[in-house]
């Protein structure tokens, strides 16, 4: 598109007007600026530059830049003359033959070099195309990719947030549960002070009833003395019973086996005189 815009553009004219024109005047041959020529034939450099900088990912200037920065030909200060002068100077001669195979040349050569930058921007644009086409193909994978990612993620997270809520859950069943364990172990800690209290406030009524009925603790152990003594006493004595209670038993016993013999003795003898008789 530079190319073609810059080919477009029309050299500036230079025209001398006589003061008296000829009949049928043609126009005088336009040569072809060399900047122009310059920049139209520097248009495939130009494309390898613009390709070697879309791969290499950097930006070159166009061609319609160097072109706008090529100088356009104008009017000569030699030829900035006054009307007296141009009057005096002779008509322009008509171009010949070959001045206009030159330009004809010229004119092909332009061309040529203008389709063949018109097939290299062709080719760039298929290229692109093709790249485009892949690129798109590249994305619609990723997509996918992306999709079954986020479905991967999507289930991951859902199975997470499920166990995590199980977890929760048993979490709080397992802390209500530790929450009972401590109020019972509570209420055991509060009764078991409780029955000390009780205990103690015993143990503070026995202490005042005995501050109030003056026992010391030599009559304490007075008194457990006399009863230590007593259960001496009682219990020598209890053993001296026993001892007799025995004693008497084993008489009982032997008189019994006495008797029992004396008894066998007369049986047998009864049974010896029955026999007899």
């Amino acid at each position: 598109d530079d190319i073609l815009a810059s080919s477009s553009r029309q050299r500036p004219r230079v025209t001398f007007q006589d003061e008296q024109p000829p009949p049928n005047p043609e126009p005088p041959a336009q040569p072809v600026s060399s900047s122009l020529l310059d920049s139209l034939f520097s248009g495939g450099s130009a494309g390898e530059q613009r390709r070697g900088a879309r791969a290499g990912g950097g930006a070159t200037p166009s061609s319609s830049a160097q072109l706008s920065a090529a100088p356009i030909r104008g009017p000569s200060p030699s030829r900035s003359q006054t009307g007296s002068q141009r009057a005096e100077q002779p008509p322009p001669s008509r171009p010949t033959p070959t001045i206009q195979h030159q330009e004809s040349q010229q004119q092909m050569n332009v061309s040529a070099a203008i389709q063949t930058e018109l097939d290299q921007l062709k080719r760039e644009v298929s290229s692109l195309r093709y790249e485009h086409s892949e690129d798109q193909q590249t994305i619609a994978e990723l997509r996918r990719k992306l999709e079954t990612e986020q479905s991967e993620h999507k289930r991951s997270s859902e199975r997470i947030r499920e166990e995590t809520k199980l977890e929760l859950q048993e979490l709080a069943r397992r802390n209500e549960r530790e929450k009972e364990e401590v109020r019972r172990e509570a209420d055991r800690s509060a009764q078991m002070l409780n029955s000390i209290r009780e205990q103690q406030g015993h143990f503070d009524s026995m202490a005042t009833r005995l501050e109030g009925l003056n026992f010391g603790l030599t009559q304490v152990r007075d008194l457990v003395q006399n009863v230590n003594e007593s259960n001496d006493k009682m219990a020598k004595e209890w053993h001296e019973q026993q001892l007799e209670h025995w004693k008497r038993l084993d008489e009982e016993r032997e008189r019994i086996e006495n008797y029992i013999k004396t008894m066998e003795k007369e049986m047998d003898q009864m049974r010896e005189s029955y026999q007899k008789a």
